[in-house]
Formats: C-alpha cells, structure tokens, sequence
C-alpha cells in the first residue's frame, strides 16, 4: 500500500509479506564436511517505510 499525504508532505509504504518453501535446500558445515539438506520453512513479515519533509525551521 502506497500513500502521499500531507500536500506531498509525507510518503508511507507499507507491505507483508508471506513465503511457503517446500524443499527449500540448505547448506551448512559440519565438521568441517559440507551437507545440503532439503527443509520446508515458512516466513512472514511486515515492512514499513516512511519518507518526509522536514519543516523550514528544523532544516
């Protein structure tokens, strides 16, 4: 979601997030051998990004 507000003032995006892997392949070191494995993981999440203009007098 996108808005401009504030005459122009003021941007805020925001937007979620939702990832499902099913065999997602992973790496890692186990003494000091490589091993992939194959996993399922979920993520989720939000994100927000503000962006403004500040007022003459704190320029």
């Amino acid at each position: 979601m996108k808005n401009v507000m504030m005459d122009n003032q003021l941007i805020a995006n925001l937007s979620a997030f939702y990832y499902d892997y099913q065999g997602l392949q992973v790496s890692k070191i186990i003494a000091r051998t490589s091993v992939n494995e194959n996993i399922d993981a979920e993520m989720s999440g939000l994100e927000a990004e503000f962006a403004g203009h500040l007022h003459q007098c704190l320029a």
